[in-house]
């Protein structure tokens, strides 16, 4: 058996719910933030992107390149606009001309048919949530409001 991560054993202690067979929903009493600037880093941007955008009710189609080079003759053949329908319950994109396919998570599939962001999703699982919270800090009582705790001695002034 493989020791463990540090990265996994936070997740797997912080894990409120599985949202897919990717995502997870964490519960983050304490964040600890570090910003790498690495080559590694930057070539994720636009996966980055794609993901926020999504989480954000921004609705990113990815089409085969020739698709999209097929929608963009015909949006220039006429002087009228072409109507491009994008069905996200069926996972297609539509013109006069063509209908093509795409890929879309069962999660971002639902936020948007259900109206939700990111947050709307996760407030979903509100019960999971609370009761996560009060077994983790019933386990860890010295994490609770240690955020609000350190500010309030942080903004004592000295006597």
């Amino acid at each position: 058996m493989n020791p463990l991560t540090l990265y996994r054993k936070l997740v797997d202690s912080h894990t409120v719910v599985d949202l897919d067979e990717q995502n997870v929903l964490l519960f983050c009493d304490l964040h600890l933030m570090n910003e790498y600037t690495s080559p590694q880093a930057f070539a994720g941007f636009g996966e980055i992107f794609y993901s926020n955008a999504m989480n954000n009710g921004l609705l990113a189609v990815m089409l085969p390149p020739a698709d999209v080079l097929s929608l963009m003759e015909e949006a220039s053949r006429g002087a009228d606009p072409v109507r491009v329908e994008i069905d996200v319950r069926a996972s297609t994109v539509r013109s006069p001309r063509q209908t093509s396919s795409f890929m879309l998570s069962e999660r971002h599939r639902r936020m948007f048919l259900e109206g939700l962001d990111m947050i709307g999703a996760s407030l979903a699982h509100r019960a999971d949530i609370a009761a996560f919270a009060q077994r983790h800090w019933a386990r860890q009582p010295w994490v609770r409001d240690v955020a609000r705790r350190t500010k309030e001695r942080l903004d004592r002034k000295p006597s």
